[in-house]
């Protein structure tokens, strides 16, 4: 047991209302399951139905998933109640979960990255500065939802009409050849 945490109440945050929220409940209970083995004051806190209190709880260990969930704005919600938290601040975490962003500070720091557009409007000259295959995928999704290949000008119209109808604005990037590892 880590000392400093030995007297503080811990809620694992985990749930809530994104397309991942079944991943985050497994989550969730993995770590409040281990928690518990090791002795520590735990809950389980869902943002669905339950309300975060620094009356309540002192640390926030957040397994929660999804853009409304590592966008930031958890991490705000713990600052301006006290609630210490695991993980990245406000900041990293709105960059990181934005695919548009993430891709602008790697550009700023000449970091390779694919090649890319990232509008529906911008799709009329997507074939003139692509060859297919490609890779659609919206801007602030996680765990690879609604990420498609795509590999004609008629899958690419529908996928692109499909993320642009459930998100607004997406990605398109030129497709690289590589083996897929997921972390």
């Amino acid at each position: 047991m880590i000392e400093a945490l030995k007297d503080s109440r811990i809620a694992v945050l985990c749930g809530g209302v994104s397309q991942e929220r079944d991943v985050s409940l497994r989550s969730g209970e993995n770590v409040y399951q281990a928690l518990l083995s090791l002795g520590y004051n735990v809950q389980k806190c869902d943002p669905k139905y339950d309300t975060l209190s620094s009356s309540a709880i002192d640390v926030a260990f957040l397994a929660l998933h999804g853009p409304e969930y590592e966008d930031g704005q958890i991490q705000l919600i713990c600052e301006s109640q006290g609630i210490a938290y695991t993980g990245c601040g406000v900041k990293p975490s709105k960059i990181g979960m934005d695919k548009l962003l993430t891709k602008k500070v790697c550009q700023d720091f000449d970091i390779a990255i694919p090649s890319y557009i990232h509008s529906y409007e911008a799709m009329d000259h997507c074939p003139e500065h692509f060859s297919f295959p490609l890779i659609l995928k919206p801007l602030s999704e996680g765990s690879s939802i609604d990420v498609f290949i795509v590999d004609t000008e008629q899958d690419l119209y529908e996928k692109s009409t499909l993320l642009r109808d459930k998100y607004g604005d997406f990605l398109v990037e030129e497709f690289i050849e590589g083996q897929e590892l997921t972390v």
